[in-house]
């Protein structure tokens, strides 16, 4: 390595992590901010429009309770299979003069393999629990929307809500939110 560049590297992925933080700083801002303003402007408008709406909170709370621990579980196995695969590939790139001199390779790479086969395996039992999370969750909100804007139709067919305008200050949120949420997963 020549004289500097490790100093440089050092400065440079620093100055890309400092960046990197600031922009999520600034959105959980913004988002914050956003979502806090939407329940005063609710609660505002209609409150008991504003409870029905918040009912999905406790919806979403339990699907997180009970599969955020599980999928935690299986990707800290998924995580440590690949670690294992990734230690022997360094080992082996480390001394890989002494594993050919050896005739170790097939061995080695068998034993890269199974580690590997052992990460997919946990990957792809996690696959249907993540499907089922956000299935649900997705669900919760698509759900939420439609009880919502029934609630609110029929608290103003009812003459409990002032007017039209009421209950599409409650939908709208819900429709953007539902679309900001597919730009936030990229």
């Amino acid at each position: 390595m020549p004289p500097g560049q490790a100093a440089t590297t050092l400065t440079t992925s620093s100055n890309d992590l400092q960046l990197g933080i600031s922009e999520k700083l600034g959105v959980l801002v913004e988002f914050t901010t956003c979502l806090i303003a939407a329940i005063v402007i609710a609660f505002t408008y209609s409150w008991h429009l504003t409870l029905v709406a918040a009912s999905s909170i406790v919806f979403v709370s339990l699907v997180l309770g009970v599969f955020h621990p599980m999928t935690v579980k299986r990707q800290a196995r998924q995580d440590g299979a690949e670690a294992e695969a990734t230690a022997i590939a360094s080992e082996v790139f480390a001394a890989i003069r002494m594993v050919v001199a050896c005739g170790a390779e097939g061995r080695v790479a068998g034993a890269f393999g199974d580690r590997v086969r052992e990460a997919r395996r946990h990957g792809l039992r996690s696959s249907p629990l993540y499907a089922l999370q956000f299935g649900l969750v997705i669900f919760n909100v698509y759900g939420t929307f439609a009880l919502t804007f029934w609630y609110g139709t029929k608290a103003y067919a009812e003459g409990r809500v002032g007017g039209i305008g009421e209950v599409f200050v409650f939908v709208t949120p819900f429709f953007f939110f539902s679309c900001l949420q597919r730009h936030l997963g990229k």
